[in-house]
């Protein structure tokens, strides 16, 4: 049995159609544009990630500016440094 739309409305990402006040605004894959619940979801769960990827990233690249800061006062403290624990890996 076919649900009755009051405000039939083409989902800008899938083509689905869905009652427009179902819809949700994209944030990122069509900015200022309603799209259906399950595409934003599906969005959602896309910019979790990419945010978590981008922490990551973060993360990385303060540990890697404190190596280099550990690394340099031990050069000034004239303390040997072993290359092979204080190079970065990327």
């Amino acid at each position: 049995m076919e649900e009755e739309l009051e405000m039939p409305t083409p989902c800008q990402n899938c083509g689905k159609w869905f009652d427009l006040n179902d819809g949700l605004g994209s944030e990122k894959w069509f900015p200022n544009t309603i799209i259906c619940e399950q595409c934003s979801e599906a969005e959602s769960k896309e910019i979790s990630r990419d945010n978590e990827i981008q922490e990551c990233i973060e993360q990385i690249d303060d540990a890697v500016e404190t190596i280099k800061d550990a690394r340099t006062r031990l050069e000034e403290a004239q303390y040997a440094v072993p290359t092979v624990i204080f190079t970065p890996f990327y």
